[in-house]
């Protein structure tokens, strides 16, 4: 919640999709060791444009990381204008390929001890939402989401030096 207040597109240096870019600064953003409560959501129509999404999703199963794919848009195509605001680019759901690439990455780690497998949700089925948010819930028996917050402590070498003299003359004294 702490990011919803900050989030916009403004925030995009360059247009275009890089899904195993996004997913792999997701991985580089969760604490180490910890991977109970670490869940990845990836909302896309599946164009990605370096296809090594497969690569990505991997790094997920080594890592212990949840993944699930929601998948958006009609798997008709249609045009839509481009960031330029010039051009127009067709797009469409490409739920065959996403799936696709789930299937082989899953299957690649069928024998991977505890492995979470890469999961695929299309948005505009029925209950999608539900099935999304119930990732959530299986996380814990008490349902408490944690979030982290890097906050940068301040070391004052004054009081250090301070401390590190009071405990010289207890000794000495």
């Amino acid at each position: 919640f702490s990011l919803l207040e900050i989030l916009s597109t403004n925030l995009l240096t360059s247009p275009g999709t890089s899904l195993e870019k996004g997913i792999l600064k997701a991985i580089d953003s969760f604490p180490q060791n910890i991977s109970a409560s670490q869940n990845i959501w990836l909302f896309t129509d599946g164009e990605e444009t370096l296809g090594q999404m497969s690569k990505a999703l991997s790094t997920c199963i080594e890592k212990g990381i949840k993944v699930c794919i929601i998948g958006f848009g009609s798997v008709s195509e249609s045009s839509v204008m481009a960031g330029d605001g010039k051009s127009l680019v067709n797009t469409a759901l490409r739920e065959d390929k996403i799936k696709s690439i789930i299937n082989s990455v899953n299957e690649k780690y069928k024998y991977y001890k505890n492995c979470q497998k890469i999961t695929y949700i299309n948005a505009n089925e029925k209950g999608s939402g539900q099935k999304l948010l119930s990732q959530i819930n299986d996380n814990s028996k008490e349902n408490i989401i944690t979030s982290y917050e890097i906050i940068p402590l301040t070391h004052h070498t004054l009081f250090f030096i301070l401390a590190f003299s009071c405990l010289i003359l207890s000794y000495l004294l």
